[in-house]
């Protein structure tokens, strides 16, 4: 939020956004034709047991769809082909294991899918497939983002990184596999972005949401120091 807060402010609005995860749930709220400021206050009156709808499965903890009605309440529920500014998310199909792009249809579906976190979250059944969170295969989806047109793409990485983080109880040692996992395989795609940012957010915890106004901050702060490279790469310069 913070990098479209800056981008806003310099009037340099991007044609496509594309999340995975967390940078779903951003980016449909952003497309779906909402501005910084109100993406700030949706954020900072955010309560996260709203999406407390406990599964007690043997397969997760939460449904998601609480999730899901988040979304589609903030988009008017309307599809994702009728936002004002194209939009995608990124999921991976449980049964091949392939990436897929959620780029039209009902748009809490597509970030349930895309945020879908193993064990956390249900895998989400969409037309008779099961989904899970894109950073499976896809932790910043640059080539998707390329696919799908881009002829400059801006990275944002706040995925985890796997430095010191404790693997005492089995859903810590799960969580570290999955983020070893995605450093990899983000490391590997982040190179074809033409710039990456990287917020130091990445030592707050995924569920302490008190620190949100300083990850937002950072976010900010990224951006306005790559401000100028940025508009030189798009001719803006």
């Amino acid at each position: 939020m913070g990098v479209i807060e800056v981008l806003e402010r310099a009037g340099l609005i991007p044609d496509l956004v594309v999340g995975t995860s967390a940078g779903s749930l951003v980016g449909a709220l952003w497309a779906s034709g909402m501005d910084a400021a109100s993406l700030r206050r949706v954020a900072l009156s955010f309560d996260q047991s709203a999406l407390g709808d406990w599964a007690f499965s043997t397969r997760a903890l939460l449904k998601g769809q609480a999730l899901a009605d988040f979304v589609n309440r903030h988009v008017e529920n309307r599809p994702i082909e009728k936002f004002p500014r194209r939009f995608a998310a990124t999921a991976v199909d449980l049964w091949s294991g392939q990436l897929m792009i959620f780029d039209k249809g009902n748009a809490g579906l597509a970030v349930r899918a895309s945020a879908a976190v193993p064990g956390v979250f249900q895998p989400v059944q969409v037309a008779g497939r099961e989904y899970v969170d894109g950073g499976l295969a896809s932790p910043v989806p640059v080539r998707t983002a390329r696919g799908m047109g881009a002829q400059r793409v801006l990275a944002v990485d706040i995925s985890a990184k796997p430095l010191f983080q404790s693997t005492q109880s089995l859903g810590e040692l799960l969580m570290q596999t999955i983020t070893i996992m995605g450093e990899h395989l983000g490391s590997q795609e982040l190179r074809e972005a033409d710039l990456t940012l990287r917020p130091q957010v990445t030592q707050r915890s995924a569920i302490d949401f008190s620190t949100r106004p300083e990850a937002i901050a950072e976010g900010e702060k990224a951006m306005a120091a790559e401000l100028a490279n940025w508009r030189k790469l798009i001719g803006r310069g």
